[in-house]
C-alpha cells in the first residue's frame, strides 16, 4: 500500500492498531510547502541578532513577501521536474541563490541556461541584452542561516517521496463532503455515521444523480423535478469548478491571501476599481468609437446605465480611510454603474 501523506500525518501509528502494511509513503507537495514556510518562519522569527541588520526597523522578522516567494518557488520547482530527482533538487538550490541574488553578489550557477530560462540573469547572458535587475537580495549571514534548511528539505530520500507531485485535494474534498452530512461537534450514532459515509461516497463519485440511481435501484420512478433538480446541482457544481480556475479568480484569491497575511499586523489591503466616470475621459472615448456620449453610456455603463461622477469615486475612498471600514482586510469593491457592488470580508 502506498499511502499520500502529510509530513505531520499520523499514519505510522495507525497502522499498528489497523494492521496497515505501508510499503511506501509519499509526501503531499502542498504539505511540503507547508513545512518550508513554516520553517522559514519559525527561523526569521527567532534568530533575531541575525536578521537584526537585514530588518533595521526593529522588527527581526524576514519580510514575508520573501517567505512567499520562496515558498512558491519551491513549489514551482518540485512540480516542473516530476520524475526527476537531479532536475529538481537543482531548482530547488536554484529558487535559493536567485532570490538571494543582487547585483554585488551574484548566485545564478543553479539557474537554467538558455535564451528561454526563467532566470532573467541568464536569459541576458544568451540573449546578450540587459533587461533583468537584481533586487536587494538576502544577507550572507541570512543566505547561511537557510542553507542548512534547503539541504534537508531537499535530501534525496524526501524529494523521491515527491517526484509524484500529487496534493490530498481529493482527500480533503471527500472528507468536507463527510462532516457536511455528519459534523464533527455532533455526536452521531454508528447507523447514522455510516449512511453519512455512503451518502458521501455515492456523490463524491456520481454527483447528485446518484439520487435518481438510488431511486432506480429502490424501484421508485424518479419525477421530472428530481431529474431536472438533480441535473443543475451537478451542472452548476461543474461551472462553479471552472470559474474557481479562471485566471482572474486565482489573482484575487492571491490578493485576499496577501491581504489576510498583513491584517495580523494591522496593514489593511483596499481598493476601488471604478467603471464608466463622467469625465473628459468619456467624451474622448466617444470620439474615437464615433459614438455619441448617450450611445456610449447605453453600451458601457451597466445594467443601469449610470455614469459614476467623481464624486462617487472619492466618497469610496473616504469610506475605506475612515474608521468605519476597520473591519475591512483585503476587499475589492467594484463599481461599474450599478452593475456589481461587492463588500468586505472579515
Amino acid at each position: 500500500m502506498r499511502q499520500l501523506e502529510e509530513r505531520d500525518a499520523m499514519i505510522d501509528k495507525l497502522q499498528n492498531y489497523y494492521g496497515i502494511a505501508i510499503r511506501s509513503n509519499l509526501d503531499d507537495l502542498k504539505g511540503m510547502k507547508k513545512a518550508i514556510y513554516a520553517t522559514l518562519f519559525h527561523c526569521a522569527s527567532n534568530d533575531k541578532v541575525v536578521l537584526h541588520d537585514y530588518c533595521p526597523d526593529g522588527s527581526n522578522i524576514m519580510p514575508d513577501a520573501m517567505i512567499d516567494k520562496l515558498q512558491i518557488y519551491y513549489g514551482i520547482a518540485i512540480r516542473s521536474n516530476l520524475d526527476d530527482l537531479k532536475g529538481m533538487k537543482k531548482a530547488i538550490y536554484a529558487t535559493l541563490f536567485h532570490c538571494a541574488s543582487n547585483d554585488k553578489v551574484v548566485l545564478h550557477d543553479y539557474c537554467p541556461d538558455g535564451s528561454n530560462s526563467w532566470c532573467g540573469y541568464k536569459r541576458d547572458s544568451a540573449n546578450k541584452t540587459k533587461t533583468f535587475k537584481h533586487g536587494s537580495g538576502l544577507p550572507k549571514d541570512i543566505i547561511a542561516l537557510m542553507k542548512p534548511i534547503y539541504l534537508r528539505l531537499s535530501d534525496d530520500e524526501l524529494l523521491k517521496k515527491c517526484l509524484h507531485g500529487k496534493t490530498q485535494n481529493q482527500n480533503e474534498s471527500f472528507n468536507a463532503m463527510i462532516w457536511q452530512r455528519v459534523p464533527k461537534e455532533v455526536f452521531v450514532a454508528r447507523p447514522v455515521l455510516e449512511f453519512g459515509l455512503y451518502d458521501a461516497v455515492a456523490h463524491f463519485n456520481q454527483g447528485s444523480a446518484t439520487v435518481v440511481d438510488l431511486y432506480r435501484r429502490l424501484k421508485i420512478d424518479a419525477g421530472k423535478y428530481t431529474n431536472s433538480g438533480c441535473t443543475a446541482l451537478d451542472s452548476g457544481r461543474i461551472y462553479g469548478a471552472e470559474y474557481k480556475e479562471r485566471d482572474i479568480q486565482k489573482k484575487r484569491r492571491k490578493v485576499r491571501c496577501y491581504a489576510a497575511s498583513l491584517a495580523p499586523r494591522r496593514i489593511t489591503a483596499n481598493c476601488i476599481i471604478p467603471g464608466l466616470t463622467d469625465t473628459e475621459t468619456i467624451v474622448k472615448m466617444a470620439e474615437v468609437m464615433h459614438l455619441s456620449r448617450e450611445n456610449l453610456i447605453a453600451k458601457h455603463g451597466g445594467p443601469n446605465k449610470l455614469v459614476l461622477q467623481p464624486e462617487d469615486i472619492a466618497n469610496a475612498v473616504g469610506f475605506l480611510c475612515s474608521q468605519e471600514a476597520r473591519f475591512i482586510t483585503g476587499a475589492v469593491i467594484n463599481v461599474d454603474g450599478g452593475r456589481i457592488l461587492t463588500g468586505g470580508q472579515n
